[in-house]
């Protein structure tokens, strides 16, 4: 009896320490590693290292598609040079993606520096937190507001981390006297802005 008394126990303690794991998205909960809330009320799967976003009342993965206002449009029968739109800004899907219909939000360049003023990296969409667009591997964006995330290597230095000797900084960020630092915050006429 004491056995299965503690097996039952474990079991309601694990399920606990699961749920307070869980976010809040609407009336739903979801598992912000699994899942990505957007709006408040829409839930899109990370399936692996890919985060699919959402475009109107769908959810899409940027190899295959790009969002028009709120219509898919099929990537393979899309031109590198074609310009889509979003709201009343005209757009290219290989710098941007369109949140809600009317909110553009860049790329963020994922190997690094070299590869990313070269022009040949792999790219992750940023997404939108009220009027801001932001990493989703740096940051959270909760009722409306950026919070940071621990970096997923725990023996790197997040933004604005301090550091003595050989620098330590997580990828994506410059060493600059003894602090990481964003590489936009030196060199901002590099990094992508949005089309106006």
């Amino acid at each position: 009896m004491a056995r299965l008394s503690s097996v039952v126990l474990a079991a309601l303690l694990s399920t606990i320490v699961t749920a307070t794991d869980l976010a809040a998205c609407g009336d739903a909960q979801y598992d912000p590693s699994k899942d990505t809330c957007f709006d408040n009320n829409f839930l899109c799967p990370i399936d692996g290292e890919v985060r699919e976003l959402r475009c109107g009342d769908a959810c899409y993965s940027l190899d295959q598609f790009s969002c028009s206002n709120t219509a898919l449009v099929d990537n393979a029968v899309i031109g590198l040079d074609t310009l889509l739109d979003c709201g009343d800004k005209r757009f290219n899907s290989t710098d941007y993606v369109c949140h809600d219909g009317d909110f553009l939000c860049p790329f963020v360049c994922i190997d690094g520096l070299s590869r990313c003023l070269t022009g040949t990296f792999d790219r992750r969409a940023t997404l939108r937190c009220a009027d801001a667009c932001y990493d989703p591997v740096k940051f959270s964006c909760i009722d409306d507001e950026l919070h940071g995330l621990p970096p997923p290597n725990t023996n790197c230095l997040p933004l604005g981390g301090t550091f003595m000797g050989a620098p330590t900084c997580c990828p994506g960020l410059l060493a600059v006297a003894d602090h990481c630092r964003d590489f936009c915050d030196f060199s901002p006429q590099l990094c992508s802005e949005v089309p106006g």
